[in-house]
């Protein structure tokens, strides 16, 4: 797993949103990079650069979901708003980059925002828990929203693999960036 940031380097200078959530769509990328990659090595396949992204992309709306349940018990509803409009307009640059690179042109950023906030709105509706993070329902949307994007060989496994192994590990990787990111509750 990469080393994330988990602290400013300046602990006591005054942080916009802005600052913070492009720290976050960095730490979201890298974790859900880390994620697919440890997919990977448990031999699930992807097929190609396009399925990848696609994984990539649940991995950190998952994350970005986790991200809004933090905030929800740390910030005010106008300082949460902010932030995460910041933070998906910061992700959906880095993803839209990423899928430039690899089909070209197109209206990536706005396609990618049309999914986080309809994958979000299906995370919303199950378990979370400041205490025991997430709970069994949204590992399992998470399970099922990666398995859909995956190669069809090992399929039925992977949503098993991501409840029991991956979406824990994102979801405590997450929390310890974002400790030093966001404030105490």
């Amino acid at each position: 797993m990469a080393r994330l940031a988990r602290q400013w380097n300046q602990r006591d200078a005054e942080r916009g949103a802005e600052q913070t959530a492009s720290a976050l769509s960095v730490v979201l990328y890298r974790i859900a990079g880390d994620a697919l990659l440890a997919l990977e090595n448990e031999g699930f396949d992807t097929e190609d650069w396009s399925m990848r992204l696609d994984v990539i992309e649940q991995f950190a709306i998952f994350g970005f979901h986790l991200v809004d349940r933090a905030a929800q018990a740390r910030l005010d509803d106008a300082a949460r708003a902010r932030l995460l409009r910041a933070t998906a307009e910061h992700l959906s640059g880095v993803i839209a980059g990423n899928r430039a690179e690899c089909a070209g042109p197109g209206a990536h950023a706005q396609a990618f925002i049309d999914r986080l906030n309809a994958q979000c709105a299906v995370y919303a509706a199950c378990d979370w828990s400041a205490t025991e993070g997430p709970g069994f329902t949204l590992r399992r949307e998470l399970g099922d929203a990666v398995a859909a994007r995956m190669a069809e060989r090992g399929r039925r496994w992977i949503c098993m693999y991501v409840l029991d192994r991956e979406a824990p590990r994102l979801a405590a990787a997450l929390g310890r960036s974002l400790r030093g990111l966001l404030p105490a509750p």
